[in-house]
């Protein structure tokens, strides 16, 4: 019934008629929605390869293209496959090489940006709110996640794949292997405390040893560091505990956490399910005032990924063109013309190593020294011969 129009018999209402014009609870919801402030809404896109296409310069142009927008809410939104430096695949002691080795380093100077930047930034003229949306976050861009506070899951979202870090460095003093481990521990933490995460599900996430299991107490997670409670989340990883291959496939391994969203929901480290954007708005309670802001993340990325693989095809290529050149004339000033255009193409290679140097890392530095060392001969060549 139309709560506006007039009881029939007022007496059997135990009230008087609405009076006429009286505003119901859906024109005030209608009024509500219309004086509500709209929301802005700027979403950066994490899809492709972690530490490749996704990394700190373009990111830091992303958020300089958001200062600008000046959202209220800023986006996150994770859709990163196992993949890093060209490889892609489910073996876990390889995914951890890669991990630990290099997509710490990644994950944390992309977590400053994301955090720490916004924080202390004056020139934004409000702070937005920083969100994180999973649907793929795996191997190396799984840990970048954990610096953000609020999390929401796609239902098919996994996140994880970090594990055996107790393994890494094989063949190294012992010594000097457990000090190794316990630094990239403390960051993988310290990650975690950024989003304010309990360090034990870091330690699920990272260590195949180590072993979690967990009750629900007033519906809160309650965990314990062995197999006393109501839940396994990881075992041993050892032995015939191992995760098999089929395991892996099945989506069944617990050597180390791997979370989808129900477990994410569960354990408090989601706020809320959403699978498309306006699912998301939803969870956010910004449905009816929700703007979405055209922002050039997107762009940015994809011209950051070609500018990469320009990169890698040009560096050895002015190398070519440098030792193609060859060094001769009857004056000193023609030799010296001919190691001039060495050294040019050398530069030219060397810019590159050093714009791209995040992406190229240790072969970018073996490389960045290599030229370094054929400029310098030249040079010393030009001043003996005069």
């Amino acid at each position: 019934a139309d709560p506006a129009a007039p009881a029939s018999n007022p007496a059997s209402t135990g009230s008087d008629p609405a009076p006429k014009g009286t505003p119901t609870p859906k024109d005030e919801a209608k009024s509500d929605d219309k004086n509500a402030a709209v929301q802005s809404v700027y979403f950066v896109p994490f899809t492709g390869e972690f530490g490749r296409k996704i990394c700190p310069t373009p990111l830091q142009e992303v958020m300089a293209d958001a200062r600008k927008a000046s959202p209220d809410y800023l986006v996150f939104v994770f859709n990163c496959d196992f993949s890093f430096d060209g490889e892609s695949g489910t073996d876990g002691v390889r995914q951890s090489l890669l991990t630990w080795n290099r997509g710490l380093s990644v994950a944390s100077d992309m977590s400053t940006i994301m955090t720490d930047a916004i924080r202390d930034d004056k020139t934004w003229t409000k702070k937005p709110k920083v969100i994180g949306w999973v649907r793929r976050a795996l191997g190396p861009s799984a840990l970048l996640p954990l610096a953000l506070k609020d999390l929401y899951y796609s239902n098919d979202a996994r996140h994880g794949g970090i594990g055996y870090l107790d393994y890494i460095l094989g063949g190294v003093d012992e010594t000097v292997r457990q000090k190794q481990i316990s630094l990239r521990e403390a960051a993988a933490k310290g990650l975690g405390n950024k989003g304010g995460y309990d360090e034990r599900l870091i330690l699920a996430m990272t260590k195949a040893s180590y072993v979690l299991s967990m009750s629900m107490v007033g519906g809160k997670p309650e965990y314990h560091e062995d197999r006393t409670g109501e839940e396994t989340l990881t075992d041993s990883g050892l032995g015939g505990e191992r995760d098999t291959i089929e395991d892996i496939a099945r989506g069944t391994a617990n050597d180390t956490l791997t979370l989808n969203a129900q477990m994410a929901r569960k354990l408090n480290v989601a706020k809320g399910i959403a699978d498309n954007r306006d699912e998301l708005l939803f969870e956010l309670g910004l449905t009816r005032t929700a703007k979405i802001v055209e922002g050039k993340a997107g762009k940015i990325f994809d011209a950051w990924q070609r500018a990469v693989d320009k990169a890698e095809r040009d560096i050895p290529d002015f190398m070519e063109k440098a030792q193609a050149v060859t060094v001769r004339g009857s004056t000193p000033s023609e030799r010296n013309q001919a190691r001039g255009q060495q050294i040019g193409y050398y530069r030219q290679a060397r810019d590159l190593v050093k714009r791209y140097m995040e992406v190229l890392r240790d072969d970018g530095q073996q490389l960045l020294g290599e030229l370094n060392k054929r400029i310098e001969l030249l040079t010393q060549q030009m001043s003996y011969d005069r």
